[in-house]
């Protein structure tokens, strides 16, 4: 794309793929950060952060948490936070790893949110504060991209008019989005995610895309055009 002169719009990329950005900056492309969480999850991550992960794991499990940026609906205490929150020594790898991740977030050009603006507009000019060069965030709450009539109660929408798939089969092809995703596969779910994400993707007919299977070392390429 870049020795044809046809760099894409922009990249979104899975938040936990921090290496995205410095490859965004290389041809200068805007790297928007996906996340899978809504807008108030979020605004609390990135205020843990700002206030300093040391701090936080000097209280016990009972204090009360309190951040300075956010008006809380809510008691939080320290035990609220998942065992997946960094502990320990700063220089630890992982540690390290989840500082440069949270970094490259807020250097970001925006976010997409996994949420509505009608449920958690009013926390959406905090979670922005966090985000550097007056960045945005947008809310994109889960889309149908495959017709399903399992999912759907039975319900064909085959010849339904789907106005956000209307709108992407209009957009020029050159005007190009790349996806990064990391994946996490279920053993137990009978369809892996990055087929399903295949199959929306097939429906929309202006795509192109590549997939990795790192469990089975498989890669796969798949095209269309309209």
């Amino acid at each position: 794309m870049f020795e044809t002169g046809c760099l894409p719009i922009c990249v979104i990329s899975d938040f936990f793929l921090e290496w995205t950005l410095d490859s965004c900056h290389l041809f200068g492309i805007p790297r928007f950060a996906s996340h899978g969480m809504g807008v108030l999850p979020m605004a609390v991550l990135k205020a843990m952060h700002m206030q300093g992960l040391s701090s936080i794991r000097a209280m016990s499990n009972s204090d009360h948490v309190k951040f300075p940026q956010l008006n809380l609906p809510f008691a939080f205490v320290k035990g609220d936070f998942p065992d997946t929150i960094p502990k320990g020594d700063d220089e630890d790898p992982w540690n390290r790893f989840i500082t440069e991740v949270d970094k490259a977030d807020v250097s970001s050009a925006g976010f997409i949110v996994n949420s509505f603006e009608e449920l958690e507009g009013e926390y959406l000019a905090i979670l922005e504060s966090f985000l550097e060069n007056k960045a945005n965030a947008w809310c994109v709450g889960p889309l149908l991209l495959v017709n399903n009539q399992v999912e759907t109660g039975g319900i064909d929408l085959k010849n339904q008019s789907c106005p956000y798939i209307d709108w992407l089969d209009k957009q020029p092809v050159w005007n190009a989005v790349i996806y990064v995703s990391f994946v996490v596969r279920n053993r137990t779910c009978q369809m892996p995610k990055w087929m399903k994400l295949q199959w929306g993707w097939r429906w929309q007919a202006n795509c192109s895309f590549g997939s990795s299977d790192q469990q089975n070392g498989a890669h796969r390429k798949d095209g269309r055009r309209g």
